[in-house]
């Protein structure tokens, strides 16, 4: 029940005005992140980078919330992304590892296919002693994601954790969530399989700036005060 081949064209769902649907693309939709209005769920992979508490529902009623999911055409998930961080202590990132891994088996024996997904903490050097735990080696496709690159400074620690990892996992495709920051230190990496980066939700957003000149808005604005333009 892991996910075998990511689907093409897939892009990180932002919200049906910042990424409309074209009846085509797949979304990577982070749950709780930009509603649903307009998302494809039988074209959607369901993925938890955001702050915890916006799917710990899932932990504390995970058959209702699953079988929500399942119910509305949503057939593949990434494992859950619990936060764990150096200046909590150890049993707690055991604790979160844990639950991520019981949730992605959950999801499994309800009928979803799931990607593994790797997570740690770059400012601790032994974050990878729990951080592995559960996740299969060869696994045809890892999720990870860096999105809160604080200094330039942390980048070589988060290459060297990934290098690590990936060295360890040996996944054949990463699926690699992350602003450029982020995307720069999974670049750095010795990993020599296939990469597939993906904007985070932030970026998407950003992109696509509503109440700005350049925006979407904007650009409504200018094509009905110059109709006859290009």
């Amino acid at each position: 029940m892991l996910l075998q081949n990511l689907p093409p064209n897939l892009q990180t769902w932002g919200g049906h005005e910042a990424t409309p649907d074209n009846g085509k693309d797949w979304f990577f939709y982070n749950y709780s992140l930009g509603g649903t209005k307009g998302l494809p769920f039988d074209r959607t992979i369901l993925a938890f980078n955001t702050y915890d508490e916006k799917f710990e529902m899932f932990w504390e009623l995970p058959a209702y919330y699953v079988s929500k999911m399942r119910a509305s055409g949503i057939q593949a998930a990434v494992v859950p992304d619990f936060s764990f961080y150096y200046t909590q202590p150890r049993v707690v990132h055991l604790w979160n590892v844990y639950r991520a891994q019981w949730l992605g088996r959950f999801f499994q024996e309800a009928g979803m296919k799931v990607i593994p997904r790797l997570q740690f903490d770059y400012n601790d050097p032994d974050s990878l002693d729990i951080a592995l735990r559960g996740i299969p080696q060869n696994c045809p496709i890892l999720a990870t994601s860096q999105q809160n690159v604080e200094d330039k400074a942390n980048e070589p620690k988060i290459t060297k954790h990934l290098d690590e990892a990936l060295a360890i996992i040996k996944p054949k495709t990463v699926l690699y969530y992350s602003g450029p920051p982020g995307k720069r230190c999974m670049e750095a990496t010795k990993y020599k399989g296939k990469v597939v980066y993906l904007d985070n939700y932030a970026a998407v957003r950003r992109n696509t700036v509503f109440d700005k000149a350049d925006g979407i808005k904007g650009e409504k604005r200018a094509a009905k005060a110059n109709p006859e333009s290009d």
